[in-house]
């Protein structure tokens, strides 16, 4: 794998934050400076395809020839987007002109076609305030499973904060118990009306995880919601569990699975969600399909390991959302956040990687990343919301579109700004040429645990 494959994964979730504000200018206008002076014009959307956003730039590519200013392109509500690129990517999208109005070297302007957000962080928390609200004739029972820490952890505060009914299972290694007591008490004091049960188990494990879900099952009949989060990337050697599956790949892609495939007859009964958080709409259009659990020496590492990780789930969580309309997929990307994972597969504290984390990457995280907080609101929403099909809290505006563009149930790809992506060139090559593959080859590893 390249340098700038590992760079780009890096900092394509820091790039979205880039995108045009609530002043970007309408969709349909420009402004150029053609011989010293600055002009105000319409352009047309054919134009707009030389961005930043690979997204927006594919769709415009793929046949985007409608002119802006013949009215077909408007939104009657503003703000204005376009419809024919939101009906492509998921999102609206808006002109943004860089600030400082760059010339090239013949003197011509640069635009920039950007995703702009579909829902705006106000309108985020006020969902997750009125998802408290609802009244319920039974609680609302969520599994956790990497909730001791991290994005989990934060979002099981921020759903017990809604003061809402609810039953949540958090899930942990017996090594964070002691630490996970005070929080689980300090939760309970929040909100009286939460009960929050612990459930110890090494979930790295898949016969741990089997009988994790076990237990579930014989004290619920339904589950509102399961969120996935374990995991941590693999900057150190390829390390197997007892059970022969390399560690960092189990806990982000097949006891997810296992999970989700032990848990689906309570979610299909509650017509619930299933949240797995690690990189949808990141997925890349090359798939290992000779060595998928990448054994062979040189193919282990960090970035082919993500990719593998997110290409797999996506495809996976596909398939299952097609055979399960009732439940809500979603694979989520959740940026920059600081969850103090970052140094958790390194093998040793004193290597020259842990040393450039130390003095880089760990330092650009914090620069950059959401608050602890915001991405937990953001995670809550994603749980809650209808915005992405399913029983959720009622959503006014644009719903969601899933994996394969539809306003339909099915699996959604959503970004840290929870945008909906299809990212179309890659998933289509997942789907075509290794969904099969990687689904018999999860079958075979899980089928001893299931």
């Amino acid at each position: 794998m390249k340098t700038t494959g590992l760079l780009t994964l890096l900092f394509t979730s820091m790039a979205a934050t880039a995108i045009a504000g609530p002043n970007a200018l309408p969709m349909g206008v420009e402004v150029v400076e053609i011989d010293g002076k600055t002009t105000v014009r319409e352009v047309p959307h054919a134009l707009l395809g030389r961005g930043l956003d690979k997204r927006c730039r594919e769709c415009v590519g793929q046949g985007g020839s409608c002119t802006i200013g013949d009215g077909s392109c408007y939104s009657e509500d503003p703000p204005l987007y376009c419809t024919w690129c939101g009906d492509k990517c998921g999102s609206r999208c808006y002109l943004r002109i860089n600030n400082t109005l760059p010339k090239t070297r013949n003197n011509t302007h640069k635009t920039y076609h950007t995703i702009y957000t579909m829902v705006r962080y106000s309108e985020i928390q006020q969902s997750n305030r009125e998802f408290g609200e609802t009244s319920r004739a039974a609680p609302f029972v969520a599994v956790f499973v990497g909730g001791t820490s991290g994005i989990g952890k934060s979002t099981i505060k921020a759903l017990v904060s809604t003061n809402g009914s609810l039953k949540i299972y958090l899930i942990g290694r017996k090594s964070a118990e002691s630490g996970i007591m005070p929080f689980i008490e300090k939760l309970q004091t929040i909100n009286p009306n939460a009960n929050v049960a612990w459930l110890e188990g090494e979930v790295s494990l898949l016969v741990d995880t089997k009988k994790i879900c076990e237990i579930i099952r014989s004290k619920e009949s339904r589950i509102d919601l399961l969120f996935l989060s374990t995991g941590y990337a693999p900057f150190g050697p390829r390390e197997e569990t007892a059970e022969g599956v390399e560690i960092t790949q189990s806990l982000r892609y097949y006891t997810r699975v296992l999970f989700i495939l032990h848990l689906l007859p309570l979610l299909r009964e509650g017509k619930g969600r299933v949240v797995s958080v690690l990189a949808g709409g990141m997925e890349w259009a090359v798939t290992n399909l000779d060595d998928i659990d990448l054994k062979k020496p040189g193919s282990f590492g960090v970035v082919n390991a993500h990719i593998q990780c997110a290409n797999m789930t996506t495809a996976t969580m596909e398939r299952l959302a097609d055979d399960n309309p009732d439940v809500t997929f979603i694979h989520s990307a959740p940026g920059s956040v600081n969850t103090g994972n970052v140094r958790r597969g390194i093998d040793s504290p004193n290597s020259v990687k842990a040393w450039l984390i130390w003095l880089f990457l760990e330092p650009l995280i914090r620069l950059l990343s959401f608050s602890n907080e915001e991405s937990a609101q953001r995670h809550l929403f994603q749980s809650t919301s209808a915005v992405f099909g399913g029983r959720g809290v009622r959503w006014e505006g644009n719903s969601g579109r899933n994996s394969r563009g539809d306003n339909t149930a099915g699996l959604f790809l959503v970004n840290e700004k929870c945008d909906c992506t299809t990212n179309e060139k890659a998933v289509s090559s997942v789907r075509q040429n290794a969904k099969d593959k990687i689904w018999d080859h999860t079958l075979e590893v899980l089928n001893p645990y299931l």
